[in-house]
């Protein structure tokens, strides 16, 4: 079942068309943004209000919300070396290569920031679709991580319909775990990035589906460990070595895919790390955003709609973190294809079983690894 939070992000196609694709020349592009409808218009007409006036209420307000839990919340990640700020501030150099490999693709020369519809084009990367068909693409990403030997317990991942929420990232239903985990794709379709959003969720679901089951049911949720096994398994699509061997892919495309996902890669790390700063108001929240990803501006409405608690993003934050430095850790233990290896699937394992409560912090110092290795692996990534 969906938390309440979840649910209200689960809006309306129509206004989000309106806001994203309102630009004439990304909507002859048709820039696929399929979201799933809700009951939220039927209020919205019995307010009398248009879809742009709906739209800023509903922002602000959910804005206000999180601001207020915030408030009311313990310290966040208080425990964790790398804050926030030290995210943004190492990966300043990133940023500017990933704008930079994205305008190089779009032809954006001469321009210092992009308009944020062109920058969302960009990410979209329609030319890279023949990688990435969403038909099969559970079992495609599975079958690239046969060699960890995981395949029994990715089978018990159920695959459900898709949700309809304003989020390229796939959603757990932990109904039972680890008997009974269900996970569920977006239904927006973004080409590579669902790839690697995709390959995100199967590592968080595998990891649910690797909980002890005489744990208490109250540490076999979604906690740190399982974002930091999604994002070691997304960050393998941006290794060369893995799209050869387990995509057999040839080099001059091998070249292009895994720098277009290091460049998402940090952006994604960047937002996670904006989302988890406080912020005094929807406009700052805006800016904020817009700096972190190199845009030109961002509309405070869609800030304010795909606003997190700083909580709920913390957690992902320290799982990407945790996931990065965690590739280097079994890199230099099990050698450059560790994802070949079976004996590199025990440290995760291990990890797994323990679920909520081992934190990614604690995996790190298992692992022998700093987290600060994530910025290297980023950097070499890009490279």
């Amino acid at each position: 079942m969906q938390s309440s939070e979840e649910a209200t992000l689960d809006l309306d196609r129509a206004w989000l068309e309106t806001i994203i694709v309102g630009d004439e020349e990304i909507a002859a592009r048709e820039l696929p943004l399929r979201i799933g409808s809700s009951a939220v218009p039927s209020r919205r007409h019995e307010m009398g209000l248009s879809l742009e006036d709906w739209a800023k209420r509903h922002a602000r307000k959910w804005f206000e919300a999180c601001v207020l839990a915030d408030s009311h919340a313990e310290v966040i990640g208080a425990e964790f070396s790398v804050g926030p700020q030290d995210v943004l501030a190492a990966t300043e150099d990133l940023a500017d290569a990933a704008l930079d490999w994205l305008r190089h693709r779009e032809g954006w020369m001469g321009r210092t920031s992009p308009r944020w519809n062109d920058f969302l084009w960009a990410i979209r990367a329609v030319d890279l679709d023949g990688f990435c068909l969403p038909r099969g693409r559970s079992r495609r990403l599975a079958d690239g991580l046969k060699g960890l030997g995981f395949d029994r317990e990715l089978d018990r991942l159920r695959l459900d319909p898709p949700h309809g929420g304003v989020t390229f990232m796939s959603r757990l239903r932990p109904v039972h775990p680890p008997l009974n985990v269900r996970l569920l794709p977006s239904e927006m379709e973004w080409g590579w990035l669902s790839e690697i959003a995709a390959v995100h969720g199967l590592g968080r679901g595998l990891a649910l589906v690797l909980v002890a089951p005489a744990l208490p049911k109250a540490l076999k949720g979604e906690g740190t460990v399982a974002y930091s096994v999604g994002a070691l398994f997304a960050q393998l699509l941006a290794d060369p070595l893995f799209l050869v061997q387990a995509r057999a892919l040839d080099p001059r495309s091998v070249e292009t895919l895994r720098r277009h996902t290091a460049s998402i890669l940090v952006l994604i790390l960047r937002a996670y790390a904006t989302l988890a700063t406080p912020m005094r108001s929807l406009e700052d929240a805006a800016e904020a955003m817009a700096r972190a990803l190199r845009l030109d501006a961002l509309p405070p409405v869609l800030c304010g709609l795909t606003r997190a608690t700083r909580a709920r993003a913390m957690e992902p934050l320290e799982g990407w973190m945790t996931g990065l430095a965690a590739a280097t850790a079994l890199r230099d233990r099990y050698d450059d294809d560790w994802f070949r290896n079976p004996r590199a699937a025990e440290p995760i394992r291990a990890a797994s079983q323990r679920g909520t409560g081992l934190e990614a912090r604690e995996w790190c110092a298992e692992l022998g690894v700093e987290i600060s290795a994530a910025f290297g692996r980023l950097a070499e990534l890009m490279r």
